[in-house]
């Protein structure tokens, strides 16, 4: 008796990655996979696909200098009076 369909099984693993590059003023997140087979050789990679970007709600951008101050523990600094005042 024959069978009627046959199984392939692969065993692998596929390892998502993701990293962050600043372009326009705004961080920007990437992920692609890296597919290996089962003896952890790596097949192939899919390419980059942007994620999403970071901003604040009032529409301006988190750029590298708001990065860098989060990173060694500063806060935002705050937009003063006439600043706020003049642009709305």
């Amino acid at each position: 008796m024959q069978d009627m369909f046959s199984v392939k099984v692969i065993f692998g693993s596929v390892e998502p990655k993701v990293f962050y590059k600043f372009e326009g003023g705004k961080m920007v997140a990437y992920s692609f996979a890296i597919h290996r087979d089962s003896d952890g050789m790596e097949t192939h990679r899919t390419p980059p696909e942007a994620l999403s970007s970071i901003g604040y709600s009032d529409g301006s951008p988190f750029t590298e200098d708001d990065y860098s101050a989060i990173i060694i523990g500063e806060p935002k600094k705050k937009v003063g009076f006439f600043s706020r005042f003049f642009s709305a």
